[in-house]
């Protein structure tokens, strides 16, 4: 189920990624990514270096496994649509 105010998927470690991360921006804009578990880490570890994100502590595992498992890639396009057929693109 999606939480109406926050366009985050309300489950298990929702209540800590929507404290935590939507202080600064928007659910919608995680939502939009599809990220693996690594890089979200590398995300997290970019908006502390160069955006002033506080140390997460304790709650960086519980975040990061809530992002990877809800907003993570799905196989190896992420999270892009698949290309589309070439008859599609050049209308044969």
């Amino acid at each position: 189920q999606i939480d109406i105010s926050t366009g985050l998927i309300n489950a298990s470690g929702f209540e800590l990624v929507s404290s935590q991360c939507t202080s600064c921006h928007s659910g919608r804009l995680i939502a939009s990514q599809r990220l693996s578990k690594k890089e979200w880490v590398s995300m997290i570890r970019w908006m502390q270096d160069k955006q002033g994100l506080w140390p997460l502590g304790q709650s960086e595992e519980p975040i990061v496994r809530y992002l990877a498992k809800h907003y993570g890639t799905s196989g190896d396009l992420g999270g892009r649509r698949k290309p589309l057929r070439e008859t599609l693109v050049n209308n044969k």
